[in-house]
């Protein structure tokens, strides 16, 4: 909530100085009281939705414009895995071990966000690479087949130093 009405009211208003035109749609959980505050300002708020990956692909980029909370960042993993490059703050980006301005723009900061926003909608080679970097990564470190040693590593340890009692 804090994120997406900080990128409305604050960083919006930026990128469309550069790009006059650009159509904004929130997904996710979204409050009503949010939702009432953003109609006015050329936001379609869609809200939960069962599969993200179709509004993944209408989009030119995905933006994770989280200032505060915690958890595991699925948006990245998701646009990553989609194909779509990402523009986060570094807490949105935090904990997925993601090289900024590689696999994806950092900006944490109003003018910094909205810059990269526009440089990924406007620079076809930029947004490719960011695109490419951001798919390898997720290939690397998120991809089922990436991990599956490591969950069965995790596993097989864990029963290693279970006591006797500790086993079902």
């Amino acid at each position: 909530t804090d994120g997406l009405e900080w990128f409305v009211t604050e960083v919006l208003p930026l990128v469309r100085t550069r790009r006059p035109g650009v159509a904004v749609r929130g997904v996710g959980r979204i409050p009503d009281a949010l939702a009432k505050r953003l109609a006015g300002r050329l936001v379609e708020v869609r809200g939960e939705v069962a599969d993200l990956v179709p509004e993944l692909r209408r989009a030119d980029v995905a933006i994770v414009p989280l200032r505060i909370g915690g958890g595991t960042r699925l948006k990245v993993i998701e646009a990553f895995a989609t194909g779509i490059p990402v523009v986060s703050t570094s807490v949105g980006a935090e904990g997925l071990g993601v090289e900024p301005g590689h696999d994806l723009l950092i900006g944490d900061d109003p003018r910094s966000f909205a810059a990269a926003c526009c440089d990924v909608i406007e620079d076809d080679r930029l947004r490719a690479e960011l695109v490419r970097s951001g798919h390898a990564h997720f290939d690397r470190h998120f991809r089922w087949s990436a991990v599956c040693g490591q969950v069965a590593e995790l596993a097989a340890t864990a029963l290693s130093t279970a006591g006797p009692g500790d086993r079902a």
